[in-house]
């Protein structure tokens, strides 16, 4: 038979486990979000390049 000592353990450990994953979760969210967003920023650089090379090839 288990005492309480070890029940509150292990429920705390499913807890402890529970939040480190949706910390994990979050922590990829964001990066995904950023990485999303750096690419979308070169993608808009890069047009706005090709369109003022294309303005200066075409004087």
């Amino acid at each position: 038979m288990r005492s309480r000592g070890s029940q509150n353990r292990l429920s705390g450990n499913s807890f402890g486990s529970r939040v480190s994953a949706l910390i994990f979760t979050m922590i990829a969210t964001m990066a995904t979000i950023y990485v999303a967003g750096r690419l979308w920023q070169d993608a808009q650089s890069r047009v706005y390049l090709i369109q003022q090379l294309e303005k200066r090839t075409s004087q």
